[in-house]
């Protein structure tokens, strides 16, 4: 009788003290639901499928915020981007009856599946935020993050400083194909959302394509999301600091020709013009990329003959300034005949000028003087071929010399710049057609 009184009194006692199932859903509360999804979910590596034959959408998309930088030299494009994922987590859902105060849920993506995308092109890529996704109650996840993304980008400088860029980033995945992981683009949102506008490169235009690729050694189809960025060079500063610059240059060699020898800056001018257009070709070396496949046509056919017009300048102050202080005996025989080959009726004139002039000398000697050389008739015919030879030999001088080099060199520059010219502006519009 004793022992069934404690028992009962232990029986009351028991049902005094507060009742607790041991369960979260009497509380309702986001750590008891975290705590009941996570139990029940299994390995966060296994995809998020109740069914393994089912496919998982992951749907994509990529804000630009900033384009920092695009190394020419490297190759490399640097920009700030915001990337936007969104897929269905079947294990990630729960009643909204059960738990009415929760809407929405943030767990990290430590803890859950997550699909492995990737750039292809990536290089390297710094986390700016450790975001966490957004979970609603139906299991759809969105989780968007912020990276530094640094990728390789193949540069073609063959319009510098008028070209245009196209870099391009691949968004696939590394491991899964499409049966398992198929990829969607996002088509109601602007990429341009938080772009700022770069002081060099002008974001003129985005492509966002969608392909299936196959890959040999590899079976089935793997989905590919890429985005084009079509980057245009601001052209402005390159034409104030290059383009002006040079095109005044290659006038101003021209006029070392037009320079008189006898001023003494002949040579001088065309050694200033020849280094400023090296010091220039410098400066576009520092802002292409080197590489040889696709060279500047700025640089082929504009630049190189303006190189090439400096050095003849040069070599045409020293030339005439040589020639300008010969004699008319130290002048070649050869360039002498070619000369009265070229130019015969001057060198006419200048035959009859020297002989006139020595017969006009001769008639102050008097009379007896021309009686005495009449018998002598062989003598005066060789005076008379001794004063041809004379002419000969000074119908050409020194001066003469250096005025047709400078006047040939001289053509030969123009007709060089003109075509450069003419050349490298169909080039522009005929090949970027």
């Amino acid at each position: 009788m004793k022992y069934y009184k404690i028992q009962f009194t232990i029986c009351i006692l028991i049902s005094l003290l507060p009742a607790n199932d041991g369960s979260c859903i009497s509380s309702a509360t986001h750590k008891c639901l975290v705590e009941e999804l996570l139990g029940k979910y299994g390995p966060p590596f296994t995809r998020p499928v109740k069914q393994y034959n089912k496919t998982v959408d992951v749907y994509i998309f990529m804000f630009l915020k900033q384009i920092i930088d695009l190394n020419e030299h490297d190759q490399l494009l640097k920009i700030a981007a915001v990337v936007e994922l969104h897929w269905t987590d079947e294990f990630l859902t729960w009643n909204t009856t059960e738990y009415p105060e929760v809407t929405a849920l943030h767990i990290p993506m430590t803890n859950i599946w997550r699909p492995d995308i990737y750039i292809w092109e990536r290089i390297q890529s710094d986390d700016m935020v450790k975001s966490v996704p957004l979970i609603s109650p139906d299991g759809n996840v969105y989780w968007s993050y912020q990276s530094y993304i640094t990728t390789a980008c193949k540069i073609d400088a063959r319009f510098f400083p008028f070209d245009i860029q196209n870099c391009k980033l691949t968004f696939a995945s590394w491991v899964h194909e499409r049966k398992e992981l198929d990829l969607f683009i996002k088509t109601n949102r602007s990429v341009r959302l938080f772009l700022t506008n770069n002081g060099v490169w002008n974001l003129t235009e985005i492509k966002i394509k969608r392909f299936n690729m196959t890959y040999e050694g590899f079976a089935g189809e793997y989905p590919e999301i890429q985005v084009s960025l079509i980057l245009s060079r601001r052209s402005l500063f390159y034409v104030l600091l290059i383009i002006v610059p040079c095109t005044m240059l290659s006038f101003i060699n021209l006029m070392v020709f037009i320079l008189p020898t006898e001023s003494g800056e002949k040579v001088s001018l065309g050694i200033t013009n020849f280094l400023a257009m090296v010091l220039v070709q410098q400066l576009i070396g520092e802002s292409i990329p080197p590489t040889s496949d696709q060279f500047p046509i700025i640089i082929s056919y504009y630049f190189n003959p303006m190189i090439v017009i400096g050095c003849l300048s040069v070599m045409n102050g020293v030339i005439t300034a040589y020639f300008q202080q010969q004699s008319p005996n130290d002048v070649p025989t050869w360039l002498n005949k070619l000369y009265t080959i070229i130019n015969p009726k001057k060198h006419l004139q200048e035959e009859h000028r020297i002989v006139k002039t020595n017969d006009s000398n001769q008639k102050g000697l008097g009379e007896q003087m021309i009686m005495a050389n009449k018998p002598d008739d062989d003598n005066r015919g060789d005076s008379n071929s001794n004063t041809l030879d004379v002419a000969d030999r000074a119908s050409l001088t020194g001066k003469h010399v250096a005025s047709i080099i400078n006047r040939l060199l001289m053509v030969v520059c123009i007709i060089i710049t003109v075509l450069s010219m003419i050349v490298t502006a169909i080039l522009f519009i005929v090949i970027r057609k």
